[in-house]
């Protein structure tokens, strides 16, 4: 539903044509097997220079392939897929390439598109793209990272929000979840009472009681039918990372928080 999808068809929809391009030449010279060096790097300059408006690393290592890697690429291309490797992080926006690629030679034709309409082909009255997206179904399982969100934290050991730095470091997504405010704990305090409020911040801040949790559900037999996840006796409250933070500042002053 997000916006990046848009730019991730249009992405894919210049890759098949990169590939419809490079298949049609191949098929012009007489094959695959028959082709010559000279040739080769033809073909080869041609997605060399999609890469290069891409801007990705691919292209830096594509740059120094040789003759046989680009026969053993092109070959992919032909048979199977035209794959790029397109970073998160590129130091282009997508807007700007979508720019660069439609001024450029790789613009993927925007035309009527056939469409079989009760057992006819006819023609679509608007001109458009058409291309595939990817479309990826997460199992979070309780034996694998993406169980639950584990939040970033600062030194101080409370969750803070995750950084586009961050996005690729670890195997699950670090954004925590959102920490009760003021405005919050006055509202669960109002309806449900101290103690649930109580233990929903230790559990969303408290280090102890997030490693506790994570021990259960990893090895529990039904962890998605758990009566009580956090034993108290065992992990105690007062480990809260806001607390632990307020207790240091305190013992300065010589004052000594005691939970009662």
């Amino acid at each position: 539903m997000n916006i990046g999808r848009l730019y991730e068809q249009y992405f894919n929809i210049v890759s098949r044509y990169v590939r419809f391009n490079i298949r049609n030449k191949v098929s012009e010279y007489g094959g695959l097997d028959i082709l010559t060096d000279e040739q080769v790097n033809e073909l080869f300059n041609y997605v060399l220079g999609i890469l290069e408006i891409l801007g990705t690393e691919q292209y830096e290592g594509y740059k120094k392939t040789t003759i046989h890697d680009r026969r053993v690429i092109l070959h992919e291309i032909v048979t199977d897929e035209f794959y790029i490797y397109y970073k998160v992080s590129s130091p282009k926006k997508p807007f700007q390439l979508v720019l660069e690629i439609e001024k450029s030679i790789y613009k993927p034709p925007y035309m009527p598109i056939e469409v079989n309409k009760n057992g006819e082909l006819k023609l679509t009255k608007d001109s458009m793209y058409i291309g595939p997206e990817y479309i990826i179904l997460l199992a979070k399982t309780p034996d694998n990272y993406l169980a639950t969100s584990s939040a970033k934290t600062n030194h101080y050991g409370m969750p803070v929000g995750a950084s586009t730095k961050d996005k690729l470091h670890l195997p699950y997504r670090g954004s925590p979840v959102k920490i009760l405010s003021e405005t919050d704990a006055r509202l669960y305090l109002a309806n449900v009472g101290e103690r649930a409020s109580i233990e929903l911040k230790d559990r969303g801040n408290s280090q102890d009681t997030h490693a506790h949790i994570y021990r259960e559900l990893l090895s529990l037999d039904n962890p998605s039918n758990v009566d009580n996840l956090v034993d108290r006796t065992e992990v105690p409250y007062g480990k809260d990372s806001s607390l632990e933070l307020i207790d240091s500042i305190f013992n300065a002053s010589g004052i000594e928080i005691v939970y009662e």
